[in-house]
């Protein structure tokens, strides 16, 4: 199979976009709520999606129109996703437990709490439908696609047009569609289409046999552990602002502070947490199952 080795460095870029957004953030509550906002990282989220799309479609050309591809579809997608979450789920859980006084976004709920284990949208604290790891929102967005591509395989049926259309449909859906009031209804988005652009993204790089394209190093790095970084960063984002307002520190300049000693701490836990937690268990994982 062809090596796409840009998309690795995409996905480091839009990791650092999404740390830069919520050092951001961290800054605006910490410390000052005037404070410059890099409004454009959450781009970095879109980003996720036209590449998950893409990888998915070229990933699995080879085996468009065979049977039984649905099951092990799934089952190396909840590998590559679901322990790292728990993890950091379980975290997440157990410092909303130990100490409560620190969380802004969060409490605890049964349903929430489930709920986020299982990818389910339900509303937080705040009425906003994310999970007790908030950046997971967008893995329920994820997930969904996967079940749906999943289907499409099941179907013995190529993803393009088939998914394109039903994702395509469910999109103008969720422009027009009243609210139900139902957390589970943030599913039906117009963020769908984005999985689209990436399957399209992937078809023109299979036809046109588009491989190998450019890559920095670090880059590759980032990327490689981008996943750590994007579900972990939330970890260390906020003492870092926190810290900053203990000390006076960063109230000239604190979003530029803030990013200074965020990036690289946000970096280095995720490549950390990569290496020492991530690759160990997703390769003992796919030995035993």
């Amino acid at each position: 199979m062809t090596h796409y080795a840009g998309v690795q460095s995409l996905r480091g870029i839009g990791a650092l976009m999404v740390v830069i957004i919520h050092i951001n953030i961290a800054v605006q509550y910490r410390i000052d709520a005037e404070a410059w906002r890099f409004t454009a990282g959450a781009a970095g989220v879109d980003l996720f999606f036209m590449i998950s799309g893409f990888i998915m479609l070229v990933t699995t050309a080879q085996v468009w129109g065979k049977a039984g591809q649905a099951l092990p579809f799934l089952k190396r997608r909840l590998i590559r996703i679901v322990p790292l979450y728990w993890v950091a789920t379980s975290l997440k859980l157990a410092i909303l437990l130990l100490a409560p006084g620190v969380m802004l976004h969060s409490n605890f709920n049964w349903w929430h709490t489930i709920a986020s284990y299982l990818f389910i949208p339900a509303l937080n604290k705040d009425g906003l439908p994310h999970p007790l790891v908030t950046v997971g929102w967008t893995l329920s967005f994820e997930m969904f696609f996967y079940l749906l591509f999943a289907g499409v395989l099941a179907l013995r049926a190529k993803p393009l047009p088939l998914l394109a259309i039903v994702l395509t449909v469910l999109s103008i859906l969720g422009l027009v569609l009243p609210s139900s009031g139902y957390a589970v209804q943030s599913l039906i988005n117009p963020l769908l289409f984005e999985f689209v652009v990436g399957m399209w993204i992937g078809w023109l790089a299979l036809e046109k046999n588009y491989g190998r394209v450019w890559k920095a190093k670090i880059m590759q790095h980032i990327g490689d552990a981008s996943y750590a970084i994007y579900l972990f960063h939330g970890f260390v984002v906020p003492p870092v602002g926190i810290i900053l307002a203990k000390f006076h520190l960063g109230t000239v300049a604190s979003s530029w502070v803030a990013l200074l000693i965020g990036i690289p701490v946000a970096v280095v836990s995720g490549i950390v947490i990569h290496y020492l937690i991530e690759r160990p268990m997703t390769r003992y994982l796919k030995a035993k199952l």
